[in-house]
This record gives C-alpha cells, sequence and structure tokens, in this order.
C-alpha cells in the first residue's frame, strides 16, 4: 500500500504540475492578450473546436504551457535525486546509445505503419486533431516540448518515480503499473494502448539497464523526436535516416560480437 500510494504521488504531482501550467497561461492569456481571447472566441463558433485555425489558436497556449508544466516537473524531481544521492544517470557506451536510438526508431516506424492502416474513426480522427494540434507550434517549440522535456518529464515520473523508487524491489509489477499510469494518462483510445505497450518497453529498458534513466529517456526522445521530424521533414528523408542507425547498430553490434568471440578463442588457445 506504502509503494502503492507513493506511485499515486508521483502521479498527483505530474497532474499537478500541469494544471498549474495551464491555469496560470490562460488566465495570462485572457488578461494580457485580448485579441487571442476574441478570435479564439469567434473560430469556434463559425468553425468549430477542430478546425485548423482553431487548433492553431490553442497551440499558441499549449505548448508553451506544457514547456512549463515539464520544467516545473523536472527541476525539482532532480533536486530530490540529487539531495538523496541517488545515481539515477550514468553515462552510457555508444553501442548502448545507438541500440536505444534504433529501438525508438523501429518502435515509431511499426507503431506509425498499424496507426495508417487503421480505419478511420472517431478514435483516429480525435488522434489526428492531436498531431496536428502538437505540430502547429513551429518546429522549434515542437521539438523542444514534445521530443526533449515532454521524454525527460515523463520518464522522471513513470520510470524513475514508480519503477525506480516505489517499486524498486518488486520490479515486475512496478512495470506494468508505470505502463498503466503511462497509458492512462495518454487519455485518447490509440494513444493509451500505444503508450501502455511503449511504457512496458521503456520500463524494461530503465530496469534492464540497471536503473540509467537515460537509457530510457533516449528511446523516449528517439520516438517522439522522429515523430515531430516525421511532420516537418521529407518522410524519405526521415526514413532514410532511421534506417542508416539500424544498419550501423547491426554492423557495430555484430563487430562487438566478433571481437568477443576472437578474444575468447584467444583465451583458450
Amino acid at each position: 500500500m506504502r509503494n502503492l500510494l507513493k506511485s499515486a504521488g508521483f502521479v498527483l504531482y505530474f497532474l499537478i504540475a500541469q494544471c498549474l501550467a495551464t491555469v496560470g497561461f490562460i488566465v495570462y492569456k485572457i488578461y494580457a492578450d485580448k485579441e487571442w481571447m476574441n478570435a479564439l472566441c469567434n473560430t469556434l463558433e463559425t468553425s468549430g473546436a477542430m478546425s485548423t485555425e482553431y487548433l492553431k489558436l490553442i497551440c499558441e497556449i499549449c505548448l508553451p504551457m506544457l514547456v512549463i508544466a515539464d520544467i516545473i516537473i523536472i527541476i525539482p524531481l532532480i533536486c530530490r535525486a540529487i539531495v538523496k544521492r541517488e545515481i539515477f544517470l550514468r553515462k552510457p557506451s555508444v553501442l548502448c546509445m545507438l541500440n536505444m536510438i534504433s529501438l525508438g526508431l523501429l518502435l515509431n516506424f511499426n507503431v506509425s505503419t498499424i496507426i495508417t492502416i487503421l480505419p478511420q474513426s472517431a478514435a483516429t480522427s480525435k488522434y489526428d486533431s492531436l498531431m496536428e494540434m502538437a505540430m502547429n507550434g513551429g518546429i522549434l517549440l515542437s521539438v523542444l516540448s514534445s521530443a526533449i522535456l515532454a521524454p525527460i518529464a515523463e520518464e522522471l515520473i513513470f520510470r524513475y518515480g514508480i519503477c525506480g523508487v516505489a517499486y524498486r524491489k518488486n520490479w515486475k509489477f512496478g512495470m506494468i503499473l508505470s505502463a498503466a499510469m503511462f497509458g492512462v494518462m495518454h487519455m485518447n483510445p490509440i494513444q493509451s494502448i500505444y503508450a501502455f505497450l511503449m511504457g512496458l518497453v521503456l520500463a524494461y529498458v530503465y530496469i534492464k539497464s540497471d536503473y540509467n534513466l537515460l537509457t530510457s529517456i533516449t528511446v523516449h526522445i528517439t520516438v517522439n523526436g522522429s515523430s515531430v521530424l516525421y511532420e516537418y521533414l521529407p518522410h524519405s528523408a526521415v526514413i532514410a535516416v532511421g534506417a542508416a542507425f539500424v544498419v550501423l547498430t547491426i554492423v557495430l553490434i555484430r563487430r562487438n560480437w566478433i571481437e568477443k568471440e576472437e578474444k575468447h578463442s584467444i583465451q583458450i588457445e
């Protein structure tokens, strides 16, 4: 029960940070930018909540709000780990980093392919609208919020908080619980299923790397970052870069395996 309360505390902290950032930024926009408020109301009346114009106006507060919320989440949790002298970040090898990047690219490619072939429904339309909203704030703000800060904040909450702090001694249950909470927090049928499965992978990577949060952060940043770049850059270029990373990883893994085999054979002789 104590561990469950700890997990709930981390998630509650995540939600409170989001709410504080949302309310604060909306209040600021209402009082400081009346033109934006009038434009939002007019667009909602004429075009509807799912129109591109309305989503662009929402993005003017959505992405900056997410940046503020993520900073509120990240800084205290890092300070907590430092005060408690927890070694939660360690420098991995180059091969390990390439493995994590390749894993993230493969995960994103598979999920994107599945979502593309799904029949159109209310769920897929809502998912497309959310993705469109996330990309309408400009590439720099989208990369900062979706591809960098959000993965770091989410890994600190769901992997470090739940798997590393609350359920370190019961890692299998912690892995499932963190993935389930990670999925629920996305509040969309498609994203929730995808986030739950990805949460299992991220938790497994984090735990099997001896609780090195940098590994799961790398996978998460790669997944989100490739999604953002896929919207802004030519699709062929993104696929080519992803394929190059995967091939390079396979080559290095094979080379490393051959070197180990050679050393082993020399020792036997």
